[in-house]
């Protein structure tokens, strides 16, 4: 009677506790995993993220129940979130991007495939916050449809109180996996998410304890709730003194070696006078960028190179350079829509169209914030995009076939008047630079009555500028050499026999040398290479120029523009008149050099020589090896040698694989031993048989190839298998006929695979046990 009138029976309690579980454990499937996608802050930045994690969930949670409702397996739950995955994913997690539509297309299935699947490399090798970069939002809508629909599907398939905590828990570990080394909402994911996590343990062993027959009690939720409280209240108080504290987060960005070895860089200042007027295959006529956005005169950086070894400026991360400076130096990062800036400037937006490239260098002008690709090949140009932020420099494969477009967001720090320079002090940034004794003898000279961090800069450009003279090698002789190694700039500084004392080179030599003695005098200095934009904005090769950087407390990083130190008076030569020759007398002969490729010393030469002219009196004319030859031999000759003896080994074994067989064993094994020898020689030339066959099988399957072998197996299967032993005269007359077969073989097959089976080794390895 009492059912009747309205109350609820034990049947309808359970009904309406079910259902109150389920509403219970979505609700904390949705919660706990949007604590967990909140990890992913540091990583992509803004709040998109979140939102379009947190409707993931909820749409898995649905999808979940709307399986459980029909009554239908969970092999239907995957089938549903897989459709509506791709189908919601252009909508929701592509928006913005190129392929992005609210529409399903094959661009946008391949894109939610290829970023959902198989973009968390590419989330550990972009430097963060990344936006929307490669349309890598994807991963967070992945996370939450497949989490929220794995975790409240478990909850309700089990009366266990762990299991389901386990899907937020993975979740939380992805963020915190896939994140940075900076925590993000730490409270939140730490007290918070525990609390949380408590909470739902307790209520849903409440519901199975007692088998959704009674109400929770009002106690217990207070009980509860001042348990969840006391969690979050305590747990920041205790956390510096639990064990574990104060050791760096693990995060997998941290293992995860940079697409880009800066080490294996090369340098593009090596090649400086290909960009000079007369030097052989000469780029000073030609259009390498057009700037649109930049005043004329600006200095446009190719690439900045902050390490050198005693042979080249060049690029090091530090650990893999030279010197003992660990952990500094240049990592070329994946960046994400924006790129975080450490200076404040003149903010602006460059528009650069490289023409011709310079390797893989893209120009740039003070700090990036941004770079947007234009074109069709915009989306590779952005995957092959690396940015350096600490030297300004960027790099991307994809640009090697030019014409490639792009518009930059850029922070130009202000210059710093003469006042500001004049009373700063050097920076503290620790460079991993070798400075040859000699170098640093004549800075410090040079230095001497200098005071500050500036005027030693000044002293050091004003000796380059005055006591230099300008050449790139193109005279007749040569009066400078490439190269910047320590034994090249020593000689730089010391002067040229055919010129005098002057120092005589181009921008790297002066460069190079401006730099390794700031940094010998404690200014820490670099040498960019980079562009000056003429009128017009159209950058051919002779405004390519290489200048300095140094360090200056409280500016950061300065110009040192080439015009402070670079000489632009060529030079003279000392010796413009000949002399009568006489036999004692001693002429310097330069030594005739490509002025593109260094010299075995880059000195040149000290001791005297005796006349050309007098020795060509007293040597007879005779066969001169071609040079061509001699640099074949100098640069090739190793290689060609052990590619030799590797040839050579193998075609020996074979030849006493092949005698063995002929003459050592039994008879019937030396009659066999003819069988195998062809047998190699078909493998080799890349016939194959299937194991078990039969000599008069493999003969038959030769011969669906026009290779007639098959008397040849006849007779040494009646030779082996017949009542009389075979006499040694058979046998060699079988061995004998194997010269006919192996030549029929060969003229099955082409020159180039007849070559190549002489030095396949395959047959080497394998062994034969059964006649």
């Amino acid at each position: 009677m009492i059912q009747a009138q309205g109350g609820l029976g034990p049947k309808s309690k359970r009904q309406n506790g079910q259902s109150s579980l389920l509403f219970v454990d979505g609700a904390f499937v949705v919660v706990l995993g949007a604590i967990g996608i909140l990890g992913f802050r540091a990583t992509y930045g803004g709040w998109a993220f979140l939102l379009i994690g947190t409707f993931a969930l909820v749409l898995g949670v649905a999808i979940s129940e709307l399986v459980r409702r029909l009554e239908k397996p969970l092999l239907l739950e995957f089938a549903i979130s897989i459709v509506a995955f791709f189908l919601l994913g252009g909508l929701v997690a592509l928006r913005g991007s190129q392929t992005g539509s609210a529409f399903p297309t094959l661009a946008t299935i391949s894109a939610l495939f290829s970023t959902g699947f198989r973009g968390w490399k590419e989330l550990l090798t972009l430097k963060p916050p990344i936006g929307n970069a490669a349309g890598l939002l994807t991963i967070p809508y992945f996370i939450g449809l497949f989490g929220g629909m794995t975790g409240y599907g478990t909850a309700r398939r089990t009366k266990s109180v762990v299991l389901p905590v386990l899907v937020p828990l993975a979740i939380l570990a992805l963020g915190i996996l896939f994140g940075t080394d900076q925590s993000v909402a730490l409270y939140v994911q730490g007290s918070v998410f525990a609390g949380l996590v408590l909470a739902w343990m307790s209520i849903r062993s409440h519901y199975l304890a007692v088998q959704l027959k009674n109400d929770l009690p009002k106690k217990n939720y207070l009980l509860l709730g001042a348990v969840v409280l006391g969690a979050g209240v305590l747990s920041p108080l205790l956390s510096p003194i639990l064990p574990g504290n104060g050791h760096q987060r693990v995060v997998l960005s941290s293992y995860v070696t940079p697409p880009i070895n800066s080490n294996l860089l090369s340098s593009p200042l090596v090649a400086f006078r290909s960009y000079t007027k007369g030097a052989p295959r000469s780029l000073s006529n030609t259009v390498l960028f057009k700037v649109a956005g930049l005043n004329t005169g600006s200095l446009l950086r190719i690439a900045t190179m902050d390490t050198y070894n005693g042979l080249v400026w060049g690029f090091g991360t530090g650990a893999q350079s030279s010197s003992t400076v660990q952990g500094q130096g240049d990592q070329f990062y994946r960046y994400g829509s924006t790129i975080p800036t450490t200076v404040t400037g003149q903010q602006g937006e460059v528009t650069i169209n490289i023409v011709k490239p310079i390797d893989s260098w893209l120009p740039t002008i003070g700090q990036l914030s941004k770079i947007s690709f234009l074109g069709p090949q915009s989306s590779l140009l952005a995957s092959e995009f690396r940015y350096d932020a600490t030297t300004g420099t960027a790099i991307d494969n994809s640009i090697l076939n030019g014409n490639v477009q792009y518009k930059e967001s850029v922070v130009v720090p202000p210059t710093p008047t003469t006042q500001e320079l004049n009373g700063a002090i050097a920076g503290s940034q620790p460079m991993d630079v070798v400075v040859p004794s000699a170098i640093q003898a004549q800075a410090a000279k040079w230095v001497s009555n200098a005071n500050g961090a500036w005027a030693k800069v000044l002293a050091i450009a004003g000796q380059l500028k005055s006591r230099g003279r300008y050449s790139n090698g193109t005279e007749d002789p040569p009066l400078a050499l490439p190269g910047e190694s320590a034994g090249r700039l020593d000689s730089f500084i010391s002067g040229n026999p055919l010129v005098g004392k002057y120092f005589v080179g181009d921008d790297e030599q002066f460069a190079a040398t401006l730099a390794l003695m700031a940094n010998s005098v404690g200014v820490p200095a670099r040498v960019v290479l980079g562009a000056s934009v003429p009128k017009g904005g159209v950058i051919v090769g002779q405004d390519v120029h290489a200048w300095v950087e140094v360090e200056l407390n409280g500016f950061g990083w300065v110009n040192v523009p080439p015009s402070l130190f670079l000489a632009t008076q060529p030079p003279a030569h000392v010796l413009n008149k000949v002399q009568p020759l006489s036999q004692s007398q001693i002429v310097i002969a330069p030594p005739t050099l490509s002025i593109l490729a260094p010299a075995t010393s880059y000195r040149l030469p000290q001791s005297a020589a005796p006349s050309s002219r007098l020795l060509q009196k007293t040597v007879k004319p005779g066969f001169k090896i071609p040079v061509y030859v001699i640099y074949i031999g100098e640069f090739a000759g190793g290689p060609l040698l052990a590619i030799f003896a590797v040839m050579g080994l193998i075609a020996t074994l074979k030849y006493r694989r092949r005698k063995m067989r002929r003459t050592s064993g039994s008879l019937g094994k030396r009659l066999a031993g003819a069988w195998w020898e062809l047998l190699d020689m078909a493998h080799d030339l890349g016939y194959s048989f299937p194991k078990g066959m039969t000599r008069l099988e493999q003969a038959n399957a030769l011969l669906a190839s026009n290779v007639d072998v098959v008397n040849f197996a006849n007779g040494i299967d009646s030779g082996i298998f017949g009542i009389e032993e075979p006499s040694n005269e058979e046998v060699n007359n079988y061995w004998s006929e194997l010269s006919n077969a192996v030549k029929g073989l060969s003229g099955s097959v082409g020159r180039r695979k007849r070559i190549l089976a002489k030095f396949r080794i395959g047959t080497l390895l394998r062994t034969r046990k059964a006649l």
